[in-house]
């Protein structure tokens, strides 16, 4: 029928509606959004500040975790310079400081004893669970973070009350 212009929608209404279920989930273990959530994310990482009550929680994809360039990669002390500004109760935060704090964070972790043995099993095919890393930060360290702890799971995200546990466990056993 010539000048029929009925357009479907469907799919655009799809995607939308997931869209907002994803945002429900995140919203449901207790996670504040200021961002798109971005569906097919293969990994969490929560960077978790070991003095302030502070994390930065960010998805991305297996990927973005193999080592960097030589040139790409930066020292840890380099990111916990950018993670003052996050952490710290005193100082103006937005949305700049966190991508750069997120993308410091994908560049220094290569270069840390700690990183090469959790990366493998991320990368590692036999675990069908959602890889999970929580990144204790120590920002008087400037060598390394305490520990990286590699936790596997179904859900999208972990809740804060399992991070909770599993931080409170992490300190019961020093």
């Amino acid at each position: 029928m010539p000048g029929n212009n009925v357009a479907d929608f469907t799919k655009r209404l799809q995607i939308k509606l997931k869209k907002e279920r994803l945002k429900e989930i995140v919203s449901a273990s207790g996670w504040e959004i200021n961002g798109d959530v971005i569906d097919g994310l293969e990994v969490c990482v929560y960077l978790i500040d070991s003095t302030e009550s502070t994390i930065v929680l960010f998805g991305c994809k297996k990927l973005d975790l193999i080592e960097p360039e030589v040139d790409d990669a930066i020292h840890w002390g380099h990111f916990l310079s950018a993670w003052d500004v996050i952490a710290d109760p005193d100082m103006p935060y937005d949305e700049k400081h966190k991508d750069i704090t997120i993308k410091f964070s994908l560049r220094a972790l290569p270069t840390i004893a700690l990183w090469p043995p959790v990366l493998k099993k991320v990368l590692s095919e036999g675990d069908k669970h959602r890889a999970h890393i929580l990144i204790i930060i120590d920002r008087d360290n400037m060598e390394s973070p305490l520990d990286i702890i590699l936790a596997r799971s179904e859900s999208l995200l972990m809740n804060t009350a399992s991070i909770q546990s599993i931080i409170d466990n992490y300190k019961d056993s020093e």
